[in-house]
C-alpha cells in the first residue's frame, strides 16, 4: 500500500483530521479499498459516530497492490504527533507491505528528510451501517468557523443544546446554573436549509460532542447538519463538491426533558 500528499491544501487538511480524530478514539482501523481510505470509529460511551471517507482521486498518488492486507489498525495519538513534526513544504509517503506489523511514514523536502516506523495493532471493529441522507426530516449549512463560535459560547451555559427547528425559523438553546442562552436564526439567513413540509423539530444533544466535532473545522468552510426526531445527528464536512470525500459525525439524541 503507497499514499503520497504532496499539495500543501490537502496536507494541512489530513494534519487536521488527525489532530482532532484522536478525541474521538486513539485506536482506529484503516481501511485501505481498491478507490479510497475509509475509517470509521466510536467514542467509548458509544454515543458519537465518526466517519472519514477520502477517493484514490484525493491523493496525489494511492496504490493498493492485490497482495495487500487492506485493514491496519493504528493509534491516532502516535499517527497525530509524527504529523507534527512534518516541516514546511514537505511531503508525505504512507506506505506497508503485505501483512505488516508497523507502517512506514516518509517527510521529503524541507531542511531534513524524516522517517518514521509505527507499530501496528490488531482490531476488532465492526464497521456499521449509517443511514441514507435522504432521509433526515431537516438539514442546513452553516459557515464552520460560526459553529465552532455557536458551540464555545453554549458550553458557557449548559452540557446540552436544544434544537428547534421549523419551516421559518432554526432555534437552538443551552441552559444551566447561570441561566438560558437561545439562538433564533431565520432561515433566509443560512447558507442551505430544507425541512420537510409543516415539519417541526425539538431534539437535544450533548455539547461534549459538538465540541469535538468543532475540532475539525478548518478542514472545510462550511459544515452541513442533518436533523430529524428519528434518527442521530449527523454533523458532515465535505471535502469537495461531490461529496465523496467527506468527515461525518453521527450524534444520538438525549431524552428531552418531561
Amino acid at each position: 500500500m503507497k499514499f503520497v500528499l504532496r499539495e500543501p491544501t490537502k496536507i494541512d487538511i489530513f494534519t487536521n483530521i488527525f489532530r482532532g480524530l484522536y478525541n474521538v478514539n486513539q485506536d482506529v482501523n484503516f481501511h485501505f479499498n481498491k478507490n479510497n481510505l475509509y475509517i470509521q470509529t466510536m467514542d467509548t460511551a458509544q454515543i458519537c459516530l465518526f466517519e472519514l471517507q477520502l477517493e484514490d482521486t484525493w491523493f496525489d498518488e494511492y496504490n493498493v497492490d492485490d497482495a495487500d492486507d487492506t485493514i491496519i489498525g493504528v493509534n491516532t495519538m502516535i499517527l497525530h504527533k509524527i504529523l507534527k513534526c512534518k516541516e514546511h513544504e514537505q511531503t508525505i509517503t504512507f506506505t506497508y507491505n503485505g501483512t505488516p506489523d508497523s507502517l512506514k511514514i516518509h517527510f521529503e523536502g524541507g531542511q531534513f528528510e524524516k522517517i518514521f516506523n509505527i507499530p501496528l495493532m490488531e482490531l476488532n471493529i465492526d464497521v456499521l451501517q449509517v443511514p441514507n441522507q435522504s432521509i433526515w426530516q431537516a438539514d442546513f449549512e452553516l459557515n464552520s468557523d460560526i459553529f465552532q463560535h455557536l458551540t464555545s459560547e453554549f458550553m458557557l451555559f449548559g452540557e446540552d443544546v436544544k434544537f428547534h427547528c421549523s419551516e421559518e425559523l432554526l432555534s437552538m438553546t443551552a441552559e444551566g446554573d447561570i441561566g438560558k442562552y437561545a439562538v433564533n436564526i431565520n432561515v433566509d439567513d443560512l447558507n442551505e436549509f430544507s425541512i420537510d413540509e409543516d415539519t417541526t423539530l425539538n431534539t437535544k444533544y450533548s455539547l461534549k460532542y459538538f465540541n469535538i466535532a468543532t475540532g475539525f473545522v478548518k478542514i472545510s468552510k462550511q459544515v452541513s447538519i442533518y436533523v430529524s426526531e428519528e434518527l442521530p445527528l449527523k454533523i458532515n464536512y465535505s471535502l469537495g463538491k461531490d461529496n465523496e470525500n467527506y468527515v461525518r459525525f453521527f450524534l444520538a439524541p438525549k431524552v428531552q426533558d418531561e
